[in-house]
């Protein structure tokens, strides 16, 4: 092999990032339609450039908002870059089930998951038991001699890669912790989606999962210590660097209030914040919600903060934001997905 060769060859495996499996699938990308009430056509085996094609296709036969079950050990990058591409601007949502997998470059395209309505929203959902991986980018290099502008034609390719995934960061809805902790983690291993808060930072949602009980102060505090640590950046003070933090656990210094009832527009919302004394680096955090379920069957809820030092109030709220939160939020961030058992009763094979 030459070195012009070696070179292609040295960028095509990198191009595969962590995206790549980590035993390479004999079979090409299936397309198949599906009789599981779950999703319209499911996608299997190694995926590839110009398999996005292939798939906009198989989805132009059918009607309504379509959604595609995922089940791949992953394949090329650009292959689940374009996928994810296709599903974002055609509004196709993606489902994995409780028995398959999607990694490296198939969990890419499965962020892409998204519908339309007044504007593009996230439509990705993983059922407890279904497993979802990625891994950071590395290089993979055949035995042989490189020159100077081979290896420096690869760390340019990687970075393009990178910068790639950043600039979407916002589209695929996904926070920067998420792209820190799985995009840019030094590991080799493949990383994968284990606990509910991972999952809130990933903008996956919960499938078939069933929260039963009427949520109780535990669980707003719950989902309040989820809600800060995934949009924290919202509120980031961009002068001093400050941010809200609300925890579970109490310091000499950080303490839970007790909850307390505000009405707004009529509506009484149940009220749990966290204070933080002068000297700490955290500004008071505060999260509300009315323990209803809402039209979209989430549960409105309010989030805003405080200076540092000043009482919880709405009223003198240095910023607000005003989410739907998913019932799974009550269950805790570190509430592993194994533990879980699906409520989901289709068996209907494909």
């Amino acid at each position: 092999m030459n070195r012009q060769s070696q070179s292609i060859t040295a960028l095509f495996c990198l191009s595969l990032l962590v995206l790549a499996p980590q035993s390479r699938p004999a079979s090409a990308l299936q397309i198949q339609s599906s009789f599981d009430p779950r999703c319209d056509l499911v996608l299997s085996g190694e995926i590839s450039q110009g398999d996005a094609e292939r798939v906009r296709l198989a989805l132009s036969a059918i009607d309504g908002r379509p959604v595609v079950c995922m089940n791949s050990p992953g394949g090329a990058f650009m292959g689940g870059l374009e996928l994810s591409r296709l599903f974002m601007s055609e509004g196709i949502g993606t489902y994995i089930r409780a028995a398959d997998q999607c990694y490296s470059s198939c969990a890419l395209a499965f962020l892409g998951g998204s519908v339309w309505g007044d504007f593009r929203y996230a439509s990705r959902e993983l059922e407890p038991g279904g497993s979802l991986g990625f891994h950071a980018p590395y290089l993979t290099l055949p035995e042989g001699s490189y020159t100077q502008e081979h290896v420096a034609e690869a760390a340019r390719t990687s970075v393009v890669i990178m910068r790639t995934l950043l600039s979407e960061r916002l589209a695929l809805n996904i926070s920067d912790k998420f792209i820190i902790d799985f995009f840019l983690d030094e590991r080799p291993q493949t990383r994968h989606i284990e606990t509910v808060g991972e999952l809130a930072h990933a903008g996956v949602y919960l499938a078939a999962y069933s929260f039963t009980d009427n949520p109780d102060v535990h669980d707003f505090q719950n989902a309040c210590e989820i809600a800060f640590d995934v949009y924290r950046t919202y509120f980031s003070d961009p002068v001093a660097s400050y941010y809200p933090l609300f925890e579970l656990e109490e310091s000499d210094f950080s303490r839970l209030l007790p909850v307390e009832t505000m009405e707004l527009q009529g509506t009484d919302w149940h009220v749990v914040s966290m204070t933080h004394d002068w000297g700490m680096p955290w500004q008071n955090a505060s999260c509300a919600f009315t323990g209803e379920r809402d039209y979209t069957g989430r549960f409105p809820a309010i989030i805003w903060n405080n200076e540092i030092g000043d009482q919880p109030s709405f009223q003198t709220a240095v910023r607000v934001l005003r989410l739907n939160i998913p019932e799974w939020y009550f269950l805790g961030k570190d509430t592993r997905l194994i533990e879980l058992r699906s409520s989901q009763t289709a068996t209907t094979p494909d």
